[in-house]
């Protein structure tokens, strides 16, 4: 999505932001909604349309400098927010909460036994070092 908000955005069109129908108080019903066009989308697919989705933005970032991401009012599309506070929106802080929401799922399905949640908590930061070192994220 960020992808689309940009290109309209630097095109100097207005673009629904986060979604046609929805604000950024009604996440919840954009993410229900997008979790039903993937939900059956084998795990291999997923993480390959991630990686694909994680290296476009972060090529966008190294396409801009300091100034042309934090400052103010640079952009109109960014309303009082900077470009590079919609990046990081976009990307750490959305895969902190797919990671959190991901956990308490498996907490739900395996209990939320102590022992259990340090093994998945430590098995996701495998995950992510592995991802990390692979140049995955």
């Amino acid at each position: 999505m960020m992808l689309k908000w940009y290109k309209v955005g630097m095109s100097g069109k207005k673009h629904v932001i986060p979604a046609k129908g929805y604000t950024f108080q009604t996440l919840n019903g954009l993410n229900q909604k997008i979790w039903k066009k993937y939900k059956n989308k084998k795990l291999e697919k997923a993480v390959k349309m991630l990686q694909k989705s994680h290296n476009e933005v972060m090529a966008l970032i190294e396409r801009h400098n300091d100034d042309e991401l934090f400052t103010k009012n640079k952009y109109d599309w960014t309303g009082t927010e900077t470009l590079g506070t919609y990046l990081i929106y976009v990307t750490s802080d959305h895969y902190e909460w797919g990671i959190l929401t991901i956990q308490n799922f498996q907490i739900c399905l395996f209990g939320a036994d102590e022992r259990v949640q340090k093994n998945i908590k430590k098995r996701f930061s495998e995950i992510i070092k592995q991802m990390k070192k692979e140049g995955k994220l």
